[in-house]
């Protein structure tokens, strides 16, 4: 899976500027990063892997409740997405969370909202 088709395709969709982390530019105060994690490996023989990363979105200051709303817009987009596709560079069967939906993190410095969630996508290999 490719961070960069993903970034584009989360823009898309969304019509929030991503950028690929895990360095969070100061500027926009509105912003979305992906990031890859670490996933759980090869499956089923080798055929598959599944690939973690990790989506935040920030916003303005004090505004909550447009960033919750846009954290969940990607949420269901990964969740409910049109599976299988190849939009994020890979073969992707599925994507699903690794743990529970978007959650605010601490504030950064500009005193900004930031939500997160992590996720797991299985994509086809090339072995």
């Amino acid at each position: 899976m490719l961070m960069e088709a993903l970034r584009t395709y989360l823009e898309n969709e969304t019509q929030v500027p991503f950028r690929v982390g895990p360095e969070v530019p100061e500027m926009p105060d509105v912003l979305g990063i992906v990031t890859t994690e670490p996933g759980q490996g090869y499956v089923n023989d080798g055929l598959f892997e599944v690939v973690g990363f990790r989506v935040q979105v920030r916003g303005g200051q004090n505004r909550h409740t447009d960033v919750e709303a846009y954290a969940r817009q990607v949420d269901r987009l990964i969740e409910y997405g049109d599976y299988p596709h190849e939009r994020w560079g890979s073969w992707v069967i599925t994507a699903y969370r690794s743990s529970g939906g978007p959650t605010p993190a601490p504030l950064d410095n500009g005193r900004r909202v930031i939500y997160s969630c992590s996720y797991l996508a299985q994509e086809a290999t090339d072995l």
